[in-house]
């Protein structure tokens, strides 16, 4: 039995965008066979063995999860005219208990808030706002069919990022600082609101598990 989240992207989501179903077959999806796993994008297998991923969950619903590549599947829609999507979600395969759209980076952590071109003075966008705008205009192409989302009890948009930071690249004093920039940047985010359909905004720092409730 297939869930509604992939019932939706087979057919309404789809109809709706480019005016006709798709296979629930040609969506690439996964199902974890452990409470805690850890996802990656742009590989094979989307479920990684420990160490190895850069969003890590923990399965705490009793409810089966699975993890589908948006990224991909939005790709497969419009292969000619990428809408610019983000990486995954993950949703409770049963039930409606909830839904995460995930947004994947791995960083250095200077690059995670916006940030100055240190040679050129130009202002640059950082890894956390690119991931809200890709994670908000997922969401709104969802509410552009109907108000499926609605449907689920818990609304999370995640942005992960795995820090890349090496004492072989910079001195271990600045990385370390840039680091705990990073960490007092995180409880912000999550006190700030985002107006998305009542989603809320969470960020997580390798290895920090998110848990699916």
């Amino acid at each position: 039995m297939n869930s509604a989240l992939i019932d939706f992207l087979s057919k309404e989501y789809p109809l709706k965008h480019i005016g006709k179903e798709v296979s629930d077959s040609s969506i690439k999806r996964e199902v974890p066979s452990s409470p805690r796993f850890e996802i990656v994008d742009k590989k094979e297998s989307i479920v990684q063995p420990e160490g190895k991923g850069v969003s890590v969950f923990r399965n705490l619903s009793g409810e089966q999860a699975e993890v589908v590549d948006f990224e991909a599947y939005t790709n497969l829609l419009t292969p000619q005219n990428p809408e610019g999507a983000c990486d995954f979600i993950i949703d409770s395969i049963y039930s409606s208990h909830y839904i995460v759209f995930n947004e994947l980076t791995a960083s250095q952590s200077g690059y995670v808030k916006d940030f100055v071109q240190p040679t050129t003075g130009e202002k640059r966008v950082g890894k956390f706002s690119y991931a809200k705008e890709q994670m908000r205009k997922s969401i709104e192409r969802f509410y552009e069919v109907n108000d499926f989302l609605d449907s689920y009890k818990q609304k999370t948009a995640l942005f992960s990022c795995r820090l890349t930071d090496k004492a072989s690249n910079e001195t271990m004093e600045r990385s370390m600082r840039s680091f705990r920039n990073v960490m007092k940047m995180i409880p912000n985010i999550r006190r700030n609101k985002w107006n998305c359909h009542g989603f809320t905004l969470q960020t997580r720092i390798y290895d920090n598990e998110f848990e699916l409730r």
